[in-house]
This record gives structure tokens, sequence and C-alpha cells, in this order.
């Protein structure tokens, strides 16, 4: 009879339709329900998933990736993948690191980037497979992924007990609802393991070979694997890994640099021994005697920027004296750094730098022109004690740019049984179903004590929308599909545990609630675009 429903549904749309009573929403709207975007009866492959873990989805048989070494960590261009550089004629290898020092290198490497690399790659696989049975299926994919979620059955009283322990008295409503959102979080999440292993056999991806490898190319450009007919990059793997993998290069290279520092000194040290006698100390002397004095036009520019020396009656004094020791640790390290271009030093390793993260939400939340040049992507969880001042910032950034930058808003939340964000972000696409985005947003900012339906719906009514349509909606946990595919957008991305995320032009932000490192990169990024600033 499911499709004799669906038939009579499509029939009322078609009529509603010619009678001009439904009209053509813009860029704000979001699909009401499967029966409000006009799709056909459920499919046979969304009937019954047993119950028990989640499907896995299949990548290959064994790692996705080859064994991490310099050039495919993006930290060298040299054709010998495990060179650090040369102190006069001695190489130093991480193999020699972690040769001598077994422990200073432990953790940083394969487990951890492969853990975000891999993250990453089976969040482009799923994305693929979904896309895929979109379009076998003749359907936009959140029109798919409604229908899907809509097909879910009801749960079993027994279920719904066991989730209700988790949030207190079986007999408070709240708790009867936030069981049965838990409960459908978690059947969505077997069902759509479901239509991802059906649309991507294991032999979807593969690992480029060894021999495939070309040693000439620089790593950004170094084939890694294959998805299909697509070849992914180094550059592309980074972006995919995103920030968790960056953390993870940035430790590295900086543990390796300051081993490579440490083995420099001892090569300058041994160097200098092989002077003759009081000759390395008489060039240091040399380098300090011409030093000029501290003059008073240099003092009275450093003291107005060191205000705490005014504070003393001896502070100009103290001042002075700190400029000189500055002044003759410079010389020092200056003196040094001739000696270590005299023993011939080389450094290969390259800085780690973000990587460009491309985002693809199905149906995000929007704020501003829709063709800006800069474009912010803001991951928010509501709710989260992390969030609550980048919301405020997030707000603020509304009316400063809001006519020149295009912000795109990806509610998520931190962990699965985190209902209080989980309900903020539901009222959002609840709000966003009738065009007041942007209103409910600033709503929840100023007060969201309570996870409550109740709640939501009060500030639902404090704006004028349609009461009735908006609790149905978030009764119905109506577009959870949206905020899971933001969720593992998120964690993508390297955004976990309800920490805020903020990228301008796909960069990464590295303080998201500081309003002035945002409002930097966003005027770098509307400087590189040449739109005026205007704030």
């Amino acid at each position: 009879m499911s499709w004799l429903r669906g038939s009579v549904v499509l029939a009322v749309v078609a009529v509603l339709l010619a009678l001009g009573i439904f009209h053509v929403r813009g860029r704000d709207h979001v699909p009401d329900s499967a029966a409000d975007a006009g799709l056909p009866p459920p499919l046979s492959w969304l009937h019954a998933v047993p119950p028990g873990d989640v499907v896995p989805t299949p990548l290959t048989g064994s790692a996705p990736f080859h064994r991490l070494d310099l050039r495919l960590m993006g930290l060298s261009r040299h054709r010998d993948p495990h060179l650090v550089g040369r102190v006069g004629s001695e190489e130093i290898t991480t193999r020699e690191i972690a040769s001598r020092h077994p422990d200073l290198l432990a953790g940083l490497t394969e487990p951890a980037i492969e853990h975000a690399r891999g993250r990453g790659v089976r969040w482009l696989v799923e994305r693929t497979a979904l896309e895929l049975e979109a379009k076998r299926a003749r359907r936009k994919l959140p029109e798919l992924l409604l229908l899907a979620y809509e097909s879910l059955p009801a749960p079993e009283q027994q279920e719904l007990e066991q989730l209700r322990a988790r949030f207190g008295s079986a007999d408070d409503p709240e708790v009867v609802a936030a069981a049965l959102t838990m409960w459908r979080l978690d059947r969505w999440r077997r069902n759509r393991s479901l239509i991802v292993n059906a649309a991507a056999p294991a032999s979807f991806l593969r690992r480029v070979r060894q021999d495939e490898l070309d040693g000439g190319t620089s790593p950004g450009d170094t084939p890694v694997l294959r998805l299909g007919d697509r070849v992914l990059t180094q550059d592309e793997v980074h972006a995919l890994a995103g920030m968790s993998e960056l953390m993870v290069r940035r430790e590295y290279y900086d543990v390796v640099k300051r081993y490579f520092g440490k083995r420099v000194s001892e090569h300058v040290a041994q160097e200098r021994a092989k002077l003759p006698d009081g000759s390395a100390e008489a060039g240091e002397t040399d380098a300090l005697r011409d030093l000029p004095p501290v003059t008073d036009e240099e003092l009275d520019a450093f003291l107005q920027t060191h205000h705490d020396y005014q504070k003393t009656l001896a502070g100009r004094e103290l001042a002075r004296e700190h400029m000189a020791v500055e002044r003759r640790e410079q010389a020092r390290e200056a003196y040094r750094q001739r000696l270590v271009q005299a023993a011939r030093v080389e450094f290969l390793l390259i800085p780690p730098k973000p990587p460009v993260v491309s985002f693809s939400p199905l149906v995000p939340h929007e704020v501003g022109p829709a063709r800006a040049k800069v474009q912010v992507v803001a991951l928010q969880a509501f709710g989260a004690e992390a969030g609550v001042q980048f919301a405020a910032v997030l707000d603020s950034l509304f009316e400063a740019y809001g006519d020149r930058v295009r912000f795109v808003v990806l509610p998520h939340y931190p962990q699965m049984d985190a209902i209080r964000p989980y309900r903020a972000e539901i009222g959002l696409y609840c709000a966003q179903e009738q065009g007041r985005f942007r209103d409910f947003f600033t709503k929840l900012r100023r007060a969201y004590e309570r996870p409550h339906v109740g709640e939501l719906e009060r500030k639902a009514r404090q704006l004028g929308l349609d009461e009735a349509r908006f609790r149905a909606c978030v009764s119905q946990d109506r577009y959870l599909p949206f905020i899971y595919e933001n969720r593992l957008l998120a964690e993508r991305a390297g955004i976990e545990g309800g920490e805020p995320g903020l990228f301008v032009n796909g960069r990464f932000v590295e303080e998201p609630s500081s309003r002035r490192s945002v409002l930097d990169a966003i005027d770098r990024a509307l400087d590189e675009a040449g739109i005026p600033r205007n704030r």
C-alpha cells in the first residue's frame, strides 16, 4: 500500500502546483519532507535493516596508504624520502633519528596521520557512493536522503526504554522525545551505511602502486589513491585529512627541526674546538665589541610599547639595560649563524601549510550574496561550551560583512548523545524551512538554556513562525540526515568535540572564537579579491 499512498501524494502535489497554491521557494528553502520534494514511495533496499553494529564501508583489504615518509607527508621534495638535511659532509635522516631516539617520533607519523587520512578518504568514498545511488534513482541527494530517512520503521518499546535511561525519568515528555531522537539517529546511521555499501564495492578504492609513483614529481602532485577512475594526489589527500593531519605534520616538522638544530650546534662546537686556542672566543668578542649603545631615541620608542617600565623610577634605566642585553644576544646569534654558514648546513624540510579545504554541504544555512568572491564556512555546535563565544562572533560577522561575504553555516553536534546542541540545530533547520534561519540563530545565541522542544517552540513563536509547522518539524527530527552529514564534514575537516571551526576561502582560521583573528582573515581575503573592506 506504500506505493498507493505515494501515488496519491504525488497526484495531490501535481494538482496544487497546477492551481498555483504551491510556489517555488528561494535558496533559503529546504524540502519539508519527501512528499514535499515529490519523491516516489520508499525503494526496496531501504526496508528492514537488521539491528546491531553499523555496517562498515569496505575500502580495501589493507591500509589504503603507503608507508609514510617525508615526501608522502608533504615535508620534502627531495628524491630521498628520508633525508632531513646535511651538516658539513654528514647526512641527517629520519632513520637516524628513529634509531638514536626511538621515542622521539613515536606516535607522530603513521597511526595519527593515517587515521586522519583514512577518515577523510572514507568520507569521500561514502559521499561518492551516495551521489551514485542518487543518480541511479534520478533524484538529488538531499531528496534521496529525506526519502530514506522517512522509511525508518517505528522503534520497539524496549529500545526506547533503554535509551530513556540516559536522560532521566521515563515519564518526562522531554525524555521520551530525546530517546526517540537518539533512536532515529542510531537507526539512520545504519540505513545510511546500507546505502553506501550497496553503491561502493570493495574494489572502489585502491592505492596507486609503488611503481606508479613518479619520483620526479613534487609532493603535492604525487598520485596516492584511485577512487574509481579518479586519481587522488597528495595535496587532495591532505585537504581531505583536514586540520587533524596538519597538526601532526606540524609537530613532526618541529621535532625533526629541533633535532637537526641540535646536530648543527654539536657540529659547530666541534668546528670551534678545532680552531687555534682563543680564536673562537676572540671572534665572538670582536662581534660584541663594536655594538653601538642604545640611544635616547631608541629608548623612547621602546617605552611607547612597553609601558611596564614606566611604573618605577628606575624603569628607564632598566629598559635601557634590557635593550642592551637583547642587542648582545642578537650579535651572538649573528656570529653563530656565520659559523653555521661556514659549516655548509642545509635543511631540506618544507614547513607544512594549512590545506585549502573545500566543503560540499547538502543543504547549508546561507547568509550573504550567493556569488560572493569571499566565502566563510562556519562549523557551529550550539550548546557546546566552546560554541558560545563563537556564535557571538559569527552573529557580528553577519552584520559587518553580510553584504559582501557569503557565510555558509553548518550546524553539527559533538557526540552521539548530546541532545542539547542537536536540538538547537534541528530548530535552525526548521526555522530555515520558513525562511528565518538568521533570526532564529540570533535568538539561540542570546539565550539557549535548556534543550527542550518547548523552548525552541517559544522562540519560534516570538519570531512569528508558523508554530504548528515548526512543532511538527522538530518533533519528527525532520532534517536529521543533513545534520549528520554536517557532522561528518566537520570530523573530516578535523573539527571535533564541539569545537567551532571557521574557514575563509577554504583556509582554516586558527582562533575562530577571536573576533580579531577572524576579521583579519576576512579582510585579507577581501584584499586579495580587490573588494573594499568598509567595516
